[in-house]
């Protein structure tokens, strides 16, 4: 396994991984205050990603929080994988494949003398109404990102290709640090006391012992339906981004729920079916207040 620079840590990694695209036009924004399964359905890269109007590339770490991430997982965390760097352009590049080369030079990564993999595997999704053409990246066999060309996301198509590239943060520590598991990894380079497992073990134990033995189910189920019922209120008076996050907080509840099979396929197929109707709102209502801002000005 080849490394450039095995002393580089978490921190390390956002840092440089922060500075190459702030060089390349990103701009650097907050990750989502509430749970999401995908990076790409933070607010903020959603909505950017509908609204031709806006051309900012962004840039954001976003912890992921999917209940399929559980299903092969264990304290040892060999798959670990929850902690993502997302990047969204929204400008044409001549030469991506170039550009994340690159990227990965910056943190360390030789994949000169690596054999990386491109996996065709695209990555969609029925609610949020995204499709893409993806690949898979894989360093030395080890899946560290997936590179997605957006062709269409919300109710909405581009005649511009967006492109998203989400870095699996724990893997590539993993790599850097040729590492057997995540938890023994240094966090920062500058203080190589502090490991990975000091700052994020006992809040992945806890956040692991809710998904499989302590949510209840009931409980979820309601909150299911509370925060439908709250996103549609807000909708019906215009109020858009509380709306559309209070669906990812629904979107949470289903699917932990669907992880638990608590709910039958039939009732998940409805949910999926009813909360995309709601994105569906979300994106016209936002494209139709930002149309009639521009026409007051």
């Amino acid at each position: 396994m080849n490394t450039l620079s095995k002393d580089y840590g978490f921190q390390d990694i956002i840092e440089n991984l922060s500075r190459f695209w702030r060089d390349n036009g990103c701009v650097l924004v907050p990750p989502s205050q509430v749970e999401i399964s995908s990076p790409m359905f933070h607010p903020i890269c959603f909505f950017q990603a509908i609204d031709n109007d806006i051309n900012t590339s962004i840039m954001y770490f976003q912890s992921q929080v999917s209940s399929k991430e559980y299903r092969n997982v264990s304290y040892e965390m060999k798959n670990y994988s929850f902690l993502k760097f997302q990047v969204f352009i929204k400008k044409q590049i001549e030469n991506p494949q170039k550009i994340f080369f690159d990227s990965l030079a910056a943190m360390g990564l030789d994949f000169k003398n690596s054999d990386i993999r491109f996996e065709s595997k695209n990555f969609n999704n029925f609610i949020f109404r995204l499709n893409s053409q993806s690949f898979s990246v894989f360093y030395n066999n080890i899946y560290i990102a997936r590179i997605s060309y957006i062709q269409s996301f919300g109710n909405y198509e581009s005649n511009m290709t967006r492109l998203s590239i989400t870095y699996d943060i724990d893997r590539m520590l993993i790599l850097l640090q040729d590492s057997e598991d995540i938890w023994s990894v240094n966090w920062d380079k500058n203080n190589t006391n502090i490991k990975y497992s000091d700052i994020m073990f006992s809040i992945e134990k806890d956040n692991y012992d809710f998904i499989f033995d302590n949510c209840n189910n009931e409980f979820l189920f309601e909150n299911l339906k509370n925060y439908i019922s709250m996103s549609e209120e807000l909708l019906s008076r215009q109020i858009v981004i509380p709306a559309y996050t209070t669906l990812l907080k629904a979107k949470y509840c289903l699917d932990i729920l669907n992880f638990r099979n608590f709910i039958y396929s039939h009732q998940k197929i409805n949910y999926n079916k009813l909360l995309r109707g709601l994105i569906d709102k979300c994106c016209e209502q936002y494209l139709s207040k930002k149309s009639k801002e521009v026409n007051n000005e």
